[in-house]
């Protein structure tokens, strides 16, 4: 409900009109532009989706929001200050990459190899780092804590000032 607004007035009957737009709106989108809601980003010349090979791309900045970019192989990519939350990158090949300054927030990074990365100073508050591969990684100044870290590679890796505390 919204304040000084009934319960029915905005719950009910503005639920009641998004489930009826919603539908709507996807079928217009899907008539005038079938191939746009399909299509896959490019930024920079690079491609991006699930198993996009792009090393060593330009993706500084980018707004990459939500995107599926599972298995792809980002290597030696410039990813610095570029906004991927709730991305997927589950066994991406992330080795040699620069993330510093990246948004990372909800960002699925399960298996995920990231060996020789420079994610110094990132925000990886309860990040699902499982069977990640960090070895020989930048992680100083890094907050993990609260990351679940199970199976993941951190030989080699400079954990200088890292938080791991709540």
């Amino acid at each position: 409900a919204y304040p000084g607004r009934g319960y029915k007035q905005g719950g009910v009957v503005g639920m009641a009109w998004l489930s009826i737009q919603a539908p709507v709106v996807l079928a217009l989108a899907l008539a005038l532009a079938p191939d746009a809601l399909l299509a896959q980003p490019v930024v920079n010349g690079c491609t991006l989706g699930p198993g996009a090979s792009c090393p060593g791309a330009d993706l500084a900045g980018a707004d990459l929001f939500g995107l599926d970019l599972r298995e792809a192989d980002l290597s030696g990519a410039n990813l610095a200050g570029a906004k991927l939350p709730l991305a997927d990158l589950r066994h991406a090949d992330l080795s040699g990459a620069n993330l510093q300054g990246a948004v990372l927030a909800g960002v699925r990074l399960q298996g995920v190899n990231l060996a020789g990365a420079n994610l110094a100073g990132l925000n990886l508050y309860a990040a699902k780092l499982n069977g990640a591969n960090l070895a020989g990684a930048d992680l100083r100044g890094t907050d993990l804590a609260g990351a679940e870290l199970i199976r993941a590679n951190l030989s080699g890796a400079d954990l200088s000032a890292v938080n791991l505390f709540q």
